[in-house]
């Protein structure tokens, strides 16, 4: 049972993953922008909180909330370097999880952190959540970045 409920989180996050990774990871007709895409796909927080920034102001692209939100949510979210897989059993050897590198730690970008935070105050390009806001405000202030409380409504 609990093998289910593991499995059936598992899908969810994978297919939310999915979802945000096309709204962010999709083409784009200005070559530049495309590039931006690109970097940001692979993992640049600096280039994910950018474009977060360039989609929120209409600076350069059609503005659209939905989509910035997604960019600082990428650049807000910490990886840790590492993923880990799974490597199914053979004969007598149990299968087991294997950690791979993935390329660097990141604790998360500090002022994508607090403009996420003012999107889910003010429920701008998604649902409000003022809890997860005041969450990502505590984070980005022990980054040491700019005191982000003193941004909320």
């Amino acid at each position: 049972m609990i093998r289910i409920i593991v499995i059936a989180i598992l899908i969810s996050t994978l297919t939310a993953c999915s979802r945000l990774q096309q709204l962010t990871c999709s083409s784009h007709d200005n070559p530049t922008i495309a590039s931006l895409m690109k970097q940001a796909c692979s993992g640049d927080k600096h280039v994910q909180f950018t474009l977060g920034d360039m989609f929120e102001r209409g600076d350069g692209v059609v503005q659209d909330e939905k989509r910035a939100r997604a960019y600082y949510e990428q650049a807000a979210t910490p990886t840790s370097g590492t993923s880990y897989i799974y490597v199914p059993g053979a004969g007598s050897v149990a299968g087991f999880t294997m950690p791979v590198t993935t390329g660097t730690s990141h604790p998360g970008h500090a002022e994508a952190m607090r403009r996420l935070a003012n999107m889910l105050m003010d429920g701008r390009g998604g649902k409000q959540d003022t809890k997860r806001a005041q969450t990502l405000v505590g984070r980005a202030d022990a980054l040491g970045g700019r005191q982000a409380h003193q941004y909320l409504n």
